[in-house]
C-alpha cells in the first residue's frame, strides 16, 4: 500500500503471523525495515492475561476490503483471526501525500466473556544508522512553563524512554518564570504531545508519527540490535468484552519526510490542508476575537452585564475585530446552561453582531456540570468519579468547571449534543467554545477509550448536524490538540497561559498557525482593552488572536485603539496575500548566535512569492542587534524586504537573503519583516482615493433593547485596501467603522445629519456621503 511518498507491507506469512515487512521512504528510496529482524508485528492486545500481536504465530486469513472515502482517500481492511480473537486491521492511504492511518478492531471470538488490556496504538520497529538519528518529543498543552517544547535526543544504542500521560509534566522555565501545574490532568495532550519524528542527519530524511487519543496513554521507544521501536498503548485494563463485541484502539499516523524538521512540518500541514479541512469553516477560521467575560456577583450586579456587552461590541466594530466572544460567567450553573440574566438575551447579541459583518462565540464545555446541577440530581450515574462538590471553582455555580459527565455512555453524548444544538436553535448559528477536559477518570481509565472515541464522535456530529456553526477548541487550553480534534475546529487555544513565546512555535508543525489563537499568552503579552498598547503584542500575528475586552467601557486613548486598529487591519490585509490562512507554511528561521530562535517565525504562501516573520516579546534583546536568516525562499526569485516599524525597504534573491540574513540593528519592540508584500497598509505608496460608500441610509432603530439610530451602505472600492469608514454628526467626526457596512448609536435622532466617507490603508479619504431616512 502506499502513494508515490510512502510504501507500507504487510503479511500474513505461512506461520501466522502478521508482520511489518516494508517501510519505504520513496522520497530518499530508503526502506526503514531492513531483514527480519526488524520485522514487527502490526497490534497487539492482552486478553484473559495472554498477549496476541502480529508477531504470535497462528493467525488464519480471512478477508480484505478496499473502498473510496469521501475524499478519494484509500480505506484497506485486512481480516483475520485466532481461537480468542477477530482482528480486522484498517489502513487509509492518502493521495498525495506521504501519510497513512491506521487502526484495530478486536472481536471477542470466544463464547464467553474476556477481559481486554492494553490496546496497541501504534507498533513500528524500525533500522536505521543510530549513531546519526535524533528522535523528537513534544511536551504537551497544559497550563506549564516548558510546554509546547519540541525536544531532540540523540539516540545511542542503548536508549529507552517511556511516556506516560499521567506523568509530571516536563516543566522548565521559561521567560523568567516557572509554573510546574501539578494538577494531575487526565486528558490526552496535557503532559505530553501525541507526536513523535525520527530524523537522520546524514541522510536528511526521516518519519513521523502522531495519534489521537484523549484518554490516559503510554509510549516506550526503545533502541536495541540496531532498531528503534516505538511502542503506544491506551490503558486499558481488564475491560470486560462479551462474546461479538468490539473494542477499537485509537487510531495513530505514520508518514515520511525529505529535508529538515520544517520540511517535516509543512509536509504534516499539506496533509491537514488536503484532508483535515473538511470541517473548516472560513466564516470562523482566521479570525481576530474580543473576549468578553463576565463574573457574575464578584464583580458588581447584574444588570452591568449588558452595557459591557454593548460597549465591547462597539469597540469591535471601531477596531475591526471580527469575533465577539462570551467566557464563563453567562450561565446559572455548569449542567444547567441557563442564562443567568434573563434580559441579556444572545440572541439578540448574536443577530446584533452579525448585521456588522461579526460572528459570535459562546462558551459551554458540555462535559462539565455543577455537582447540584438538575443533570446530575436527576441522573448522579453520569458523572465520573464519587458524588459530592468537585474541588475548586467546581463549589461555584456560575463560575468553574464542575464535575464532569461520563462520554462513554451514549445516553450523556445524546445529552450534550441536544444542549448544543438548542443553543445554536435558540441564539442562531454561532461559534461553540469548548473548555475543561472532555475525558476524565477518578480511578478506572477503562471508560476512557469509549469516552475518547465518543468525544470525537461528538464533534463530528456536532458540526454535520449544524453546518452553520463553528467550533473553538479548547480544553484548559491545549491538552485536547490532536490532528483529529482540530480537524473540527475553526479554531484552537493553544495554552491557559504559562507557554509563554513557544506559543505556536513548534505546535504548528501539526496545526495550522491560524487555527491557534493568543489567548493563550494572557500571561505573557495579549492587549487588554483600556491598556495602554504594547507593540510587542504584534508578535500576535503569527496566528489568529485576541482582544481581551474584560472591562470594555474603560477609557483608552485614542492613539492605543488606533494601534490595535491598525494590527488588526494588518491580519485581515495579510489574509488577502494567501500569508495567512489556508495552505501558509511555516519556517523556524535561524538567527544570530546572540539570539535565541525560537522567538522569531516565519510563514510563507503555498507559492513561497509571499511571506513574513514575527517576533514573539523579547526583552533580552529590545534594541540590541539580531540578524534573522529566513527559510523557504525561492533562491532566484527576487524578495523586497520591509519592516513594520519603518518604511525602508530593500530587494535581493532568496538566495542572497537566505545565505546573508537581514540585520536589526536595532530590533524594535514589535518589528515584523515582510517579504514581496510592500503595498501593505501605512507605507504610504498608495496616492489615489478610494471610492465613496453608496447606498447610504439612516432609520430608527433597536438593538440589544436599546433604542438609537441606524446607518447602512454598500461597501466602497479601493485600488488596495479600504481601511475604515468615518462616520460623521452633524459635520463632525464620531466614530470609526473597520469591520462590516453598519453602525449604530444611541446619540441622535432622525433629524440629525449623518454622514460616511471611505478611508484607505494610507489614509486618502474619499467625499461623504449624507445618509438619506
Amino acid at each position: 500500500m502506499g502513494t508515490a511518498r510512502v510504501e507500507k507491507q504487510v503479511q500474513l506469512n505461512a506461520a501466522g503471523q502478521f508482520l511489518l515487512n516494508s517501510f519505504k521512504n520513496k522520497l530518499s528510496d530508503r526502506d526503514y525495515v531492513r531483514g527480519t529482524a526488524t520485522q514487527a508485528g502490526e497490534f497487539s492486545i492482552t486478553v484473559d492475561q495472554a498477549n496476541h500481536t502480529g508477531m504470535s504465530e497462528g493467525w488464519i486469513y480471512d478477508t480484505f476490503e478496499t473502498s473510496l472515502m469521501p475524499q478519494k482517500e484509500i480505506h484497506l481492511a485486512i481480516s483475520f483471526h485466532n481461537h480468542a480473537v477477530n482482528v480486522r486491521r484498517n489502513y487509509v492511504i492518502y493521495p498525495q501525500t506521504g501519510v497513512i492511518q491506521e487502526w484495530t478492531v478486536f472481536t471477542n471470538a470466544s463464547p464467553k466473556a474476556a477481559k481486554y488490556s492494553f490496546p496497541a496504538m501504534f507498533q513500528q520497529r524500525f533500522s536505521d544508522d543510530v549513531n546519526n538519528l535524533d528522535f523528537h518529543y513534544m511536551t504537551g498543552g497544559g497550563n506549564f512553563t516548558g510546554s509546547q517544547i519540541l525536544t531532540p535526543v540523540k539516540l545511542t544504542s542503548d536508549y529507552k524512554r517511556v511516556f506516560d500521560s499521567y506523568e509530571k509534566p516536563e516543566a522548565v522555565s521559561v521567560d523568567g518564570k516557572f509554573h510546574a501545574n501539578p494538577a494531575n490532568r487526565k486528558t490526552g495532550a496535557s503532559v505530553w504531545h501525541q507526536f513523535y519524528a525520527l530524523r537522520n542527519r546524514a541522510a536528511n530524511d526521516g518519519v513521523f508519527l502522531t495519534f489521537d487519543y484523549m484518554g490516559h496513554w503510554t509510549s516506550h521507544v526503545e533502541c536495541s540490535n540496531g532498531n528503534i521501536t516505538l511502542n503506544g498503548t491506551a490503558y486499558v485494563s481488564d475491560l470486560e468484552v462479551r462474546p461479538n463485541q468490539t473494542l477499537i484502539s485509537p487510531k495513530s499516523m505514520t508518514g515520511v519526510f525529505s529535508g529538515d524538521l520544517d520540511d517535516m512540518g509543512n509536509t504534516i500541514l499539506d496533509y491537514v490542508y488536503r484532508y483535515k479541512w473538511d470541517y473548516t469553516k472560513d466564516e470562523y477560521f482566521a479570525k481576530v476575537k474580543a473576549n468578553f467575560r463576565f463574573w457574575g456577583a464578584t464583580k458588581g450586579p447584574w444588570g452591568s452585564q449588558r452595557e459591557s456587552m454593548f460597549d465591547a461590541i462597539d469597540n469591535m466594530r471601531y477596531i475591526g475585530a471580527d469575533m465577539f466572544f462570551y467566557g464563563f460567567g453567562w450561565q446559572d450553573a455548569t449542567g444547567d446552561w441557563n442564562n443567568v440574566v434573563p434580559e441579556n438575551n444572545f440572541k439578540q447579541v448574536n443577530d446584533y453582531v452579525r448585521k456588522q459583518g461579526m460572528i459570535m462565540g459562546m462558551w459551554l464545555p458540555v462535559w462539565n456540570a455543577y455537582y447540584k446541577s438538575r443533570v446530575l440530581l436527576e441522573h448522579p450515574e453520569w458523572r465520573v468519579g464519587e458524588p459530592g462538590p468537585s474541588p475548586g471553582l467546581g463549589t461555584v455555580p456560575f463560575a468553574g468547571y464542575g464535575a464532569r459527565l461520563n462520554q462513554a455512555l451514549p445516553e450523556v453524548i445524546e445529552w450534550e449534543l441536544n444542549v448544543l444544538n438548542s443553543k445554536q436553535r435558540e441564539w442562531g448559528p454561532h461559534m461553540w467554545r469548548q473548555d475543561g477536559n472532555p475525558v476524565w477518570s477518578e480511578g478506572n481509565d477503562n471508560d476512557m477509550l469509549a469516552q475518547s472515541e465518543n468525544y470525537y464522535g461528538l464533534l463530528k456530529r456536532f458540526r454535520d448536524e449544524n453546518p452553520e456553526a463553528g467550533i473553538y477548541g479548547c480544553a484548559s487550553g491545549g491538552e485536547a490538540i490532536s490532528i483529529e480534534a482540530t480537524r473540527y475546529s475553526d479554531a484552537q487555544q493553544s495554552s491557559d497561559g504559562n507557554v509563554l513565546h513557544y506559543d505556536g512555535y513548534w505546535t504548528t508543525l501539526f496545526v495550522p498557525p491560524d487555527k491557534l489563537t493568543s489567548l493563550s499568552n494572557i500571561l505573557f503579552n495579549s492587549q487588554r482593552w483600556g491598556k495602554p498598547y504594547e507593540t510587542y503584542n504584534r508578535g500576535n500575528l503569527r496566528q489568529s488572536w485576541t482582544v481581551l475586552m474584560y472591562e470594555p467601557n474603560a477609557e483608552m486613548a485614542f492613539e492605543d485603539k488606533e494601534a490595535i486598529r491598525k494590527d488588526i487591519e494588518l491580519y485581515h490585509y495579510l489574509k488577502t496575500q494567501n500569508v495567512v490562512g489556508k495552505w501558509v507554511k511555516v519556517y523556524r528561521p535561524t538567527v544570530s548566535q546572540n539570539a535565541d530562535p525560537t522567538y522569531f517565525l516565519q510563514k510563507m504562501s503555498q507559492d513561497r512569492t509571499k511571506g513574513y516573520i514575527t517576533i514573539r516579546r523579547y526583552d533580552a534583546m529590545k534594541n540590541g542587534t539580531v540578524v534573522i536568516f529566513p527559510k523557504g525562499l525561492d533562491t532566484k526569485r527576487n524578495y523586497t524586504v520591509s519592516f513594520a516599524t519603518n518604511t525602508s525597504e530593500a530587494t535581493n534573491t532568496g538566495d542572497y537573503w537566505m545565505a546573508n540574513g537581514i540585520k536589526l540593528a536595532p530590533m524594535h519592540e514589535g518589528e515584523m519583516v515582510f517579504f514581496n508584500i510592500s503595498n501593505r497598509p501605512g507605507m504610504g505608496k498608495d496616492t489615489v482615493a478610494p471610492g465613496a460608500p453608496s447606498n447610504v441610509r439612516k432609520l430608527a432603530a433597536s438593538y440589544m433593547s436599546r433604542t438609537g439610530i441606524e446607518l447602512n451602505w454598500t461597501a466602497a472600492n479601493d485600488n488596495n485596501w479600504v481601511s475604515y469608514y468615518e462616520v460623521f454628526k452633524n459635520g463632525k467626526p464620531i466614530d470609526r467603522v473597520s469591520i462590516g457596512t453598519f453602525y449604530f448609536t444611541l446619540d441622535g435622532t432622525l433629524s440629525d445629519s449623518f454622514e460616511i466617507r471611505t478611508v484607505d490603508g494610507d489614509g486618502n479619504v474619499s467625499g461623504t456621503v449624507q445618509a438619506k431616512s
